[in-house]
């Protein structure tokens, strides 16, 4: 499932998560571990995988939402 949810988060070269409407561009997004837990309980045994991500990100012009009507504030 972990790997599943890695292949959604990032690729090796493009699809990273999309943040234009925030005013921000993802180029770089790296794996930096994940640690597996299991939670034995008294009704059930819970095992969770906590993936560590890492993006690297510059801001751009905003393409709609709140930065961009932000941005639009500023200037005027």
């Amino acid at each position: 499932m972990v790997s599943q949810c890695l292949q959604k988060l990032r690729t090796r070269s493009a699809n990273y998560i999309d943040l234009a409407p925030n005013g921000f561009n993802v180029y770089t997004s790296e794996n930096n571990g994940v640690t597996y837990l299991e939670d034995d309980l008294a009704d059930s045994t819970y095992f969770r995988g906590i993936i560590e991500l890492s993006n690297k990100i510059e801001q751009i012009n905003a393409v709609g939402g709140l930065q961009s009507e932000l941005q639009n504030e500023l200037q005027s």
